[in-house]
This record gives C-alpha cells, sequence and structure tokens, in this order.
C-alpha cells in the first residue's frame, strides 16, 4: 500500500503553518486531535473526509465535538498508545518550534531598538574613538542577530525533521488499523473507506464500478477435519491468488470469516465476472497440503457473486444485490460465479 502522506519536510511545514491559523480562524485549539484533523482538511488526500467537513463549515460552526467525530471516523488509530505517544511527540514538536520563533521575534524587536539608539547617537557629533564605539556595538548586535535567525532555521529544520517521522510513524498505524493481520489484505474497516470514496469518484467521473464478493466453499469443514492452523493456511492461499489476479487499483480485502471482497474501479459487469472466474479457477486449480506434515488435505473452490454500480445507487443496496448474486452460486451447487441482479 502507498504511503498515504508523501509530503516533503518543507511541504509539512507550510501545511502547519496553515493549519495553526486555520484553528484560529474557527476559535478552536490546535491541539493534536485538531491539528490531525486541520492536516488532513489541508492536503485534501481524502476525498470524502473534505467533503464532510466542507458540508460541516457551510451549514454551521465547527464545534470541538465534530472534530472529535471526524478524526475518530476518519483519522484515528486502533492502538491507542502510539498514538498517544504520537500526540506527544507534536505536541512537543509545535511548542519547541514556538519558543524558538518567540525567541527570535524577542531578539529582533530588541535589535530594532538597539540599532534605532546607534543611529540617533552617530546624528550626534562624537570623535573618532567614540564612533569607531558606536560601529562596534552595531556589529556585535548584528552578530547576535545573525546567530539568534541561524538558530531559529535550526530548530526549524530539526521540527521538520521530527513531523516527517510522526507523521511516517502515523501512517505506519493507519495501515496497521485498516489491514487483515492474517492475510495481509485490506480488513473490512478498510473496504467501507475505500468502497465510499470509489463509489463517490465513479460517480463523479460517470466511470464503472464494479464488486466481488467470494465465499470458501465448506470452509467450515476443513477448520473441523483439520483444524484451525490448517483453516488459516486456506485463508492466506486465497488472498495470495487476490493479490496475483488484481490490478493495481483494485482493493481486495478480507471482508469477514472466509469470505472476500474485491473493489473493480473501472470496470463493468463482464469484466467483474472475469476477474472472478479466474480466481475461482486459480484456486481449485492446485491442491492444498498442511505445512507441517505436507498432508494433501484436497482441493478448495470458491464461490462468488458479482455487481457491477447503477446510477445513483447506495453502497448498501450495492452490496446486497452482489451477495445474494453469491448465496445463488452456492445455491447452485457452489465452485461457480453469479451476477447480481
Amino acid at each position: 500500500m502507498e504511503l498515504r502522506y508523501q509530503e516533503s519536510a518543507e511541504e509539512a511545514a507550510q501545511v502547519a503553518r496553515q493549519a495553526l491559523p486555520f484553528a484560529s480562524k474557527h476559535n478552536l485549539p490546535a491541539n493534536p486531535v485538531n491539528y490531525a484533523v486541520f492536516y488532513e482538511y489541508i492536503i485534501g488526500s481524502n476525498a470524502s473526509f473534505c467533503l464532510e467537513l466542507e458540508r460541516i463549515l457551510k451549514e454551521k460552526n465547527l464545534t470541538q465535538v465534530q472534530i472529535e467525530d471526524l478524526y475518530q471516523r476518519y483519522i484515528a488509530q486502533e492502538n491507542e498508545k502510539s498514538n498517544r505517544q504520537a500526540q506527544e511527540q507534536l505536541r512537543n514538536i509545535m511548542l519547541n518550534a514556538l519558543s524558538s520563533i518567540i525567541d527570535t521575534d524577542s531578539d529582533s524587536t530588541q535589535y530594532q531598538k538597539k540599532l534605532s539608539e546607534s543611529m540617533i547617537n552617530l546624528e550626534q557629533d562624537h570623535d573618532f574613538s567614540e564612533t569607531r564605539s558606536f560601529v562596534a556595538q552595531i556589529i556585535k548586535d548584528t552578530h547576535m542577530m545573525a546567530s539568534s535567525t541561524a538558530q531559529l532555521q535550526q530548530n526549524l529544520n530539526q521540527a521538520n525533521l521530527e513531523i516527517t517521522e510522526l507523521r511516517q510513524k502515523f501512517e505506519r498505524t493507519r495501515h496497521e488499523a485498516l489491514t487483515d493481520p492474517l492475510t495481509g489484505l485490506t480488513n473490512r474497516r478498510g473496504f467501507d473507506a475505500a468502497l465510499l470514496e470509489i463509489r463517490k469518484e465513479s460517480e463523479a467521473n460517470k466511470q464503472n464500478m464494479a464488486l466481488v464478493i467470494i465465499d470458501i466453499d465448506h470452509f467450515k469443514a476443513v477448520n473441523d477435519k483439520f483444524g484451525h492452523t490448517t483453516g488459516d493456511e486456506v485463508l492466506k492461499y486465497v488472498a495470495a491468488t487476490l493479490r496475483e489476479v488484481v490490478r493495481g487499483n483494485d482493493i481486495a480485502t478480507r471482508y469477514g470469516g472466509e469470505e472476500f471482497a474485491i473493489i473493480l474501479p473501472e470496470t463493468d459487469l463482464e469484466g467483474a465476472h472475469t476477474v472472478a472466474n479466474n480466481i475461482r479457477k486459480r484456486i481449485c486449480r492446485a491442491p492444498i497440503g498442511r505445512k507441517a506434515s505436507q498432508e494433501i488435505i484436497g482441493t478448495i473452490t470458491i464461490s462468488a457473486g458479482v455487481g457491477q454500480l447503477k446510477h445513483q445507487e447506495e453502497i448498501n443496496t450495492l452490496i446486497e444485490r452482489t451477495d445474494t448474486a453469491l448465496y445463488d452460486a452456492k445455491n447452485q451447487g457452489r465452485n461457480r460465479v453469479c451476477f447480481a441482479k
């Protein structure tokens, strides 16, 4: 899976400079949760999230309760310990950077005051030694200001590095939250988010979108006879087959239990049927064995339903139609693919 956040350190810092005024505009504190929501909105990588936030902004004032809700549904990670650590790091980065800016601003104000005083003194009559003393002091103050500015730049560069590392940590945690640990495929939570986003893109661009739902035939019998360890190997075998067949833009998921689903952007019903049938043929082609004993347990078959998104059709309706097609395949003898009506 590609990294969700791919901005450079400089770009991330620029986003931060936009996020903080955004918080101030809506009279909200720039705490880690709010910052994450503002960051996500400014980079605009999640279309469904941006649309929902823009709808809230148009209808009413943005509240802390709404931000917490958006954060939990679109950004929150399942690993709470990692999340809390990342939030604390972000808080420290922001405080350090802000402290550097305040210190430098204070130094700049003091420098301007000293420079003004020196200019006034130079307008008066002084002997050479006094004038030389004024110039020496100006040079000293200028060096101090340059040093302060350099320190600010160094601190901001360090903050950029830490923000980049933190963003990568957030991405790793998010990836884990959306990935099924057994098969390595996208999990149900990731499936729901991806299906909603791809459906909106397909409607907006007037493109086809298809869905495949797959179920392993007689999987319970495999678990009962050979044990759950063997059952897990069967699940991983099916997942590996899905990865071999799907294209780059397709999203293969473990839908739940022994069910899998594939989201197929820019694909019509016939194309989805071809994909599902290719998977079915590959899976039943080779016998499955137990790793520990090398015992052959037989061949595995799947049943599948395929459906194509209709114009302005709700997601739940598409899933229900495709799921009905899957059960048609089961009722007709299994090891086959059926079209959704």
